[in-house]
């Protein structure tokens, strides 16, 4: 796995991808891309809650289409000591064997961007179509996953067929 030039995922999180190469995680996909996208734009004027002892409080938010690998990135990250910001509410099954990590507030992230502050120095989740709702006053740190389309969904349709929810040509 190639590291781009504007790299700005966590060194702990290269770390946890070789447990991943080497099996320690039990995760039988990998991703053959991992982009990192630093979203600078959406980063705006710093407000004074987010330094400790002179230290930014860097937010860590994992994003990318359903089944494109998210739930592994957050695996890593954990794996590699980041602290997560997660409820345990989803809980793991045949799908993601090793767990969502998810948060399950972070929906009600356009309603309440102010929620975003309890992931200050954590990683946390959050869907491509929420990413828009970030508000400004915090740093982020963006590992945005990319997966062939195709294969997310391939991942989607065996989903949707282990639940009995598949509909051919219905579901994509």
């Amino acid at each position: 796995m190639q590291r781009c030039e504007r790299d700005v995922a966590s060194e702990a999180g290269f770390a946890a991808l070789g447990a991943i190469r080497n099996g320690e995680l039990g995760e039988s996909f990998a991703p053959s891309c991992l982009c990192h996208y630093d979203l600078l734009k959406r980063v705006r004027a710093l407000s004074p809650r987010a330094f400790i002892d002179g230290k930014v409080l860097m937010i860590t938010i994992v994003s990318g289409l359903p089944r494109s690998g998210t739930s592994l990135m957050m695996q890593m990250l954990a794996a590699g000591g980041m602290p997560v910001l997660s409820d345990g509410e989803r809980k793991a099954d045949t799908d993601n064997p090793k767990g969502y990590l998810e948060w399950e507030r972070v929906k009600q992230l356009p309603k309440d961007p102010s929620l975003i502050a309890e992931a200050e120095g954590k990683v946390v989740k959050v869907i491509s179509q929420l990413m828009l709702s970030l508000p400004d006053g915090h740093e982020y740190r963006i590992v945005f996953m990319q997966r062939p389309l195709a294969e997310v969904m391939k991942s989607q349709d065996e989903m949707l067929k282990r639940r009995g929810t598949y509909e051919p040509g219905g579901n994509s």
